[in-house]
């Protein structure tokens, strides 16, 4: 989050993506320039920080505003989609997630359905600009072996190329989107490793391997560039796992638990498994499973490498919500329909 705030003060003042004085591609462009547009209405100060909690806000109601529209689509029920509302405002945190609930918005958009291949590139091509994996999951989300698709990927590539060739320029190699998995992974497999940012060894680790905190690492990164110097802290995670299996094993383990059932989040743990359920019961529904594969198998993949955060979970809660309605849904209706006809007494009788 400091890193995409103070790329937007770079671009906001004229000097380009950098970050601690460097070139940089260490996050996804679109949120970026998103803030530094607000930094050049509101200027650096008061002002700034509100535009932003407004625009979370903004984009945390248009979630769930949202979610009656999808449900109506996917389930043929806008009670549903109530029911997910409000089981997301219980679970969901007025916190600022910035672009992982743009995130959110961005698929439930894509979830609506492929109507054209101008829209479905659009969003393909601005979500992979958003975050890599928002757009690897829209693009699950969209596969279809049809010209339609193959139109629209080519309209996301299309987008996203200005970026692309920017990055082949400044740093001679290819970075479809960004540059800092190295960077992550050095941060989540260290003698100092973290399992969420919320344990209290993670500042420690920033101050240790984040060059935006630690200033003993900027003359290797400006002397590196970028993309080499986060090669470079890659390679010595690797070596860090390969030296110790057992507790880079403990450390993926824990973030898997940490994603799905946070011990201090008790609602969204029984969200969770609500959510499984319904999958459970939903697996002859061809459409949903495709949202489960790309919002629950495949879109949580990173965030069990690297050091999770509850804000990771942000984007597909919305899809939680709603297989939690679902089931909530069909138990009641099944309570309904099933209540035993009461048989008339002898009183009823005489």
């Amino acid at each position: 989050m400091v890193e995409t705030t103070e790329l937007a003060r770079s671009v906001a003042a004229g000097h380009g993506f950098t970050l601690v004085g460097v070139p940089s591609a260490h996050c996804a462009p679109l949120f970026p320039l998103i803030l530094a547009v607000l930094l050049k209405v509101f200027g650096d100060g008061p002002a700034f920080s509100y535009s932003v909690t407004g625009l979370e806000i903004l984009i945390q109601w248009a979630t769930i505003l949202l979610l009656p529209v999808l449900s109506r689509q996917l389930l043929n029920s806008r009670c549903i989609g109530y029911l997910a509302a409000v089981a997301v405002i219980c679970v969901q945190q007025i916190s600022l997630g910035w672009e992982a609930s743009m995130g959110a918005v961005f698929l439930e958009l894509a979830a609506l359905g492929p109507t054209n291949a101008l829209l479905s590139g659009t969003l393909l091509g601005l979500g992979a600009l958003l975050s890599p994996i928002v757009g690897a999951a829209i693009l699950i989300m969209h596969f279809r072996w049809n010209r339609a698709f193959v139109a629209s990927l080519g309209l996301a590539v299309l987008l996203c190329s200005p970026w692309t060739i920017r990055n082949y320029a400044v740093f001679h190699r290819f970075i479809p989107i960004r540059d800092n998995f190295g960077f992550a992974l050095r941060l989540s497999y260290n003698p100092l490793a973290p399992v969420t940012t919320a344990d209290p060894q993670t500042w420690t680790t920033f101050l240790t391997y984040e060059p935006a905190f630690n200033p003993a690492l900027r003359p290797s990164l400006t002397a590196l560039g970028e993309a080499a110097f986060y090669e470079q802290m890659g390679q010595a995670a690797k070596q860090w796992i390969r030296s110790a299996p057992r507790k880079s094993l403990e450390l993926v383990a824990g973030r898997v638990m940490a994603y799905w059932l946070p011990r201090d989040r008790p609602l969204l743990i029984i969200l969770t498994i609500l959510s499984v359920a319904a999958i459970w019961i939903s697996r002859r529904d061809a459409r949903i499973m495709r949202l489960a594969i790309a919002l629950l198998v495949v879109f949580p993949l990173p965030y069990y490498i690297v050091v999770t955060a509850p804000r990771y979970r942000v984007p597909t809660l919305w899809f939680t919500g709603l297989l939690a309605g679902l089931l909530v849904s069909k138990l009641l209706e099944r309570g309904f329909l099933e209540r035993p006809v009461a048989r008339p007494g002898l009183a009823d009788t005489l």
